[in-house]
């Protein structure tokens, strides 16, 4: 799996960067295949 600091990167490359200054990236959840490893899917968890 890589890093978390990846996923500040991601989010910034697919929302583009004004999401990522309103985004805690502790409420980001994000399920890992365990075949391969990839990321499958990131969801934000908003309370």
């Amino acid at each position: 799996m890589r890093k978390l600091k990846d996923i500040s990167y991601i989010l910034d490359y697919v929302f583009g960067r004004s999401i990522h200054d309103s985004i805690d990236l502790g409420q980001i959840k994000f399920l890992v295949s365990k075949k391969t490893g990839k990321v499958k899917q990131l969801y934000c968890d908003d309370g």
